[in-house]
């Protein structure tokens, strides 16, 4: 299973994939009509209508996705509790890791838990951004600390350790390699390199738009 930065990456190529070529094309046409002078044929509206099309679709199809992303991550939160509910033992045997709170999400209406994002400090992965469910009244604050237990098999997901003491959590604020995080490392954003180059497919759109709406002159 991949991590919730793989997962993000993922989705956000996918995303710009989708917007970047359609209206690379409407640019594209735009250019075109700017370039060819005074004359109007009907090509330029064509591609204008295409491109507009070809948006729309990319953004239904991200609505969809963006459901399916949360309701895949939700189930495997659902898993993980599960797991703990019926073997509470379990967690004993499960990775323990100094975290401290990222963002907490808005609670749902009659949801009895809250999700929020946790950096937890992984001694395979470093600092690694991990969801975790809490109880659905006000969140702890921004960066405060919590022990948590990792998933052994979902990287993505963890629980609060229930078999820590209080000053263990509250230890875990502490943790020098939880200080200092960037946006990206707490989960919140993604490196301008992951997502820049998939910018590429709109600019060709556009310049080969632009170029053959010239030539059909």
């Amino acid at each position: 299973m991949r991590t919730i930065p793989e997962q993000q990456a993922a989705f956000l190529r996918l995303v710009l994939l989708l917007q970047s070529v359609p209206l690379g094309i409407m640019l594209g046409a735009l250019t075109g009509l700017l370039l060819g002078g005074p004359v109007l044929g009907p090509a330029p509206i064509v591609a204008l209508v295409v491109g507009w099309l070809l948006w729309f679709f990319g953004i239904v199809v991200t609505l969809v996705l963006t459901a399916r992303n949360e309701g895949q991550l939700q189930r495997r939160l659902a898993a993980v509790t599960e797991t703990v509910g019926r073997e509470p033992a379990t967690i004993a045997q499960w990775p323990a890791a100094n975290a401290i709170l990222s963002r907490a999400m808005p609670t749902r209406k009659r949801a009895t838990f809250r999700t929020a994002l946790y950096v937890a400090r992984t001694a395979e992965r470093g600092t690694l951004p991990v969801a975790v469910r809490i109880a659905p009244g006000e969140a702890p604050p921004q960066f405060s600390g919590a022990r948590l237990r990792l998933a052994p098999h979902d990287p993505a997901v963890a629980v609060i350790d229930v078999l820590a003491a209080p000053a263990e959590h509250a230890a875990a604020v502490g943790d020098p390699t939880l200080a200092g995080l960037s946006r990206s490392q707490r989960g919140l954003s993604l490196p301008v390199r992951s997502w820049l180059p998939w910018l590429t497919p709109g600019v060709i759109a556009l310049f080969l738009t632009a170029a053959l709406l010239l030539l059909l002159r």
